[in-house]
C-alpha cells in the first residue's frame, strides 16, 4: 500500500465566488485538513476577495507522490490542466459536469472552445491519474488501471453525462485508504 501523503492541494482553472465547483474546493480543501492533511487551493485565474483563501496556481509546490497528491477539478479547458499534468505528484482527477458544447455555444461562444477543451483533457488526463473521483470520492468506470472505459469518457448522453455514473462513494479517511492500496 502506498504511504499516505502529507499534503492533497486542490487545482482548479478559475475560482469566483458563489459558483458551484469555487464553493465546493474551499470545502474540500477544509475537510481534508480536518483529516490531516496540508491542503490549498490554487487558481489560474482567481476572482475579487478570494485573495488570501486561494493561492495562484505559479505557488503551487512541486514535490512527489510520497509526499503530496494533486487533485485537479475538470470543469472547462484551461492551461491549468497542463500545470496538474506535469506535476511530479500523484494525481487525482475530480471531474464536474461538462456540458455538451452546443448547448452553450449558441449563447456564450467562447464557452463552446473552452468546454470542447475541457473534454479533450479530461480523456488526455484520465490515463495518468492516480484516482478518479467525483465530488472527493466517487470513481468513475474504468477497464483498467488508469483507464476509462470507452462508454464512460465523458460523451453526453440524455441530459447526463455518462462519465459521472458512480461506482462507489468513499468518504474522508477510507477514500485516502482505498487510493493508497489501489495506487500501490
Amino acid at each position: 500500500m502506498r504511504a499516505r501523503p502529507v499534503r492533497i492541494d486542490l487545482v482548479i482553472p478559475s475560482i469566483v465566488e458563489r459558483d458551484a465547483v469555487s464553493h465546493h474546493n474551499p470545502r474540500g480543501s477544509e475537510g481534508l485538513h480536518s483529516m490531516g492533511f496540508v491542503s490549498e487551493v490554487y487558481a489560474r485565474n482567481m476572482g475579487p476577495g478570494l485573495q488570501g483563501r486561494v493561492h495562484l496556481l505559479e505557488e503551487l509546490p512541486r514535490e512527489g507522490p510520497e509526499h503530496q497528491w494533486v487533485c485537479y477539478q475538470a470543469s472547462i479547458g484551461s492551461p491549468a490542466a497542463d500545470v496538474f499534468a506535469s506535476h511530479p505528484g500523484l494525481k487525482l482527477l475530480d471531474y464536474h459536469n461538462i456540458s455538451p458544447a452546443e448547448l452553450v455555444e449558441r449563447w456564450l461562444p467562447h464557452l463552446g472552445e473552452e468546454v470542447r477543451l475541457g473534454r479533450k483533457q479530461l480523456s488526455e488526463m484520465a490515463p495518468m491519474r492516480g484516482a478518479g473521483l467525483r465530488g472527493l470520492g466517487v470513481q468513475p468506470p474504468r477497464t483498467g488501471r488508469g483507464r476509462l472505459s470507452p462508454e464512460h469518457g465523458g460523451a453526453a448522453h440524455g441530459g447526463h453525462d455518462q462519465f459521472q455514473l458512480p461506482a462507489r462513494r468513499a468518504t474522508g479517511r477510507a477514500f485516502c485508504d482505498r487510493a493508497c492500496r489501489w495506487w500501490a
